[in-house]
């Protein structure tokens, strides 16, 4: 629900910024706010009405890197309109925090894709800005099938990495960190993936983590090897999952003890 007045501040900017008029929000519903109710993930189908229930808001918890596509679509003669608020805002009455969004003229057919800049909680505003009726609310978290290299945006690089240029790597290049406390997550949605490096004598074990199953795997190799592939999985069921990628700060046993870097030089995911 929103009960607004319009800024003219605002025109040209969201159709949508107002004031909250204390005196008419009186029903509030525990949807018509942050902090909403939580995404459960696919989609969603329910109904808005501008004069007594304009906004649904959900909160969604995404990844730094993680790439979500929204979609919506009402029912004819309707004008619903998408947002997607940040972790810092307080209110959907405002356009404060509205990081994506997407609003048609005379239209309930909305999109937007965002990429996460930060780990945290977002918030999804489904709004009514006219009419009333039904709307499906859909969304895909995580990138889809096909190649990424290691400068890739969908990657959540934590802590120092460094990116490498080598020709022999995939696009020249691969990211490499010795540092305590480094990760990178990877959001994807499919049915496989797979993580190729490089290995040579200064690298050391890499933990690997995909939806919560970890396992270490030797990087060390006695004279430099490409692309290639670490861990690799197949079959899974389609739809979101989330790789990690780990410094251990271990070496593997035939190595000096300083051989510790881990490295990524790329990801592919299956469709």
């Amino acid at each position: 629900m929103r009960t607004t007045t319009k800024l003219s501040s605002l025109t040209g900017k969201v159709v949508t910024g107002g004031l909250v008029n204390a005196g008419r929000a009186v029903n509030f519903e525990v949807d018509s706010d942050i902090p909403g109710i939580t995404w459960k993930g696919g989609s969603i189908s329910t109904s808005l009405d501008a004069s007594k229930d304009k906004n649904d808001v959900y909160s969604i918890k995404l990844l730094k890197g993680e790439k979500v596509k929204a979609t919506l679509t009402g029912d004819s003669g309707t004008d619903f309109d998408l947002y997607l608020y940040n972790d810092t805002t307080k209110t959907v009455n405002s356009s404060n925090g509205i990081v994506a969004h997407s609003e048609i003229t005379n239209s309930s057919k909305e999109s937007f894709t965002f990429t996460a800049p930060k780990t945290g909680t977002y918030y999804l505003n489904a709004h009514a800005f006219s009419g009333a009726g039904k709307y499906t609310l859909s969304v895909t978290e995580g990138i889809g099938a096909g190649t990424y290299e290691n400068t890739s945006k969908y990657f959540g690089y934590e802590g120092t990495w460094n990116k490498i240029s080598d020709g022999s790597a995939s696009a020249s290049s691969y990211t490499s960190t010795n540092q305590t406390g480094t990760t990178v997550k990877i959001v994807f949605n499919g049915t496989g993936i797979s993580y190729k490096a490089i290995k040579n004598d200064k690298q050391g074990i890499v933990k690997v983590t995909l939806d919560g199953k970890s396992a270490n795997y030797s990087l060390h190799a006695a004279t430099p090897k490409y692309k290639e592939e670490i861990f690799s999985k197949t079959g899974l069921t389609a739809g979101k999952h989330v790789l990690s990628i780990e410094w251990t700060g271990q070496a593997d046993p035939v190595a000096r003890k300083t051989s510790t870097e881990v490295n990524v030089d790329s990801i592919s995911v299956l469709k």
